[in-house]
């Protein structure tokens, strides 16, 4: 992985970084693994985007582009390493959940 010029694969290495930091791959925060020397879209990064973006990010949500495959994550790349980088997703503080009937 050439790191000396952005890239996407630079991309990925910076958000699958910025996430391992942050206890991403372990659910276990004390025990953070730091990021592996060869990052894949597969292995690494779907199931980062799968289970912190999909939800809003795909048809019929509030998010504004899917990102439910590698051609949309590759495709707003930048934008992800920035919003990553930022951690300003989602925009807002979820709600906590109400007790009781609504």
């Amino acid at each position: 992985m050439n790191l000396t010029k952005p890239s996407f694969a630079r991309s990925l290495f910076v958000i699958a970084f910025v996430l391992a930091a942050h206890g991403a791959f372990n659910a276990n925060a004390g025990n953070v693994k730091p990021p592996p020397s060869s990052v894949t879209f597969t292995e690494h990064i779907a199931p980062i985007v799968f289970n912190h973006c999909a939800s809003c990010h795909r048809p019929g949500e509030i998010g504004p582009f899917p990102l439910l495959t590698y051609a949309d994550t590759r495709k707003k790349g930048k934008l992800i390493q920035q919003v990553s980088e930022r951690r300003t997703m989602p925009p807002w503080h979820p709600l906590a959940p109400r007790a009781g009937p609504r």
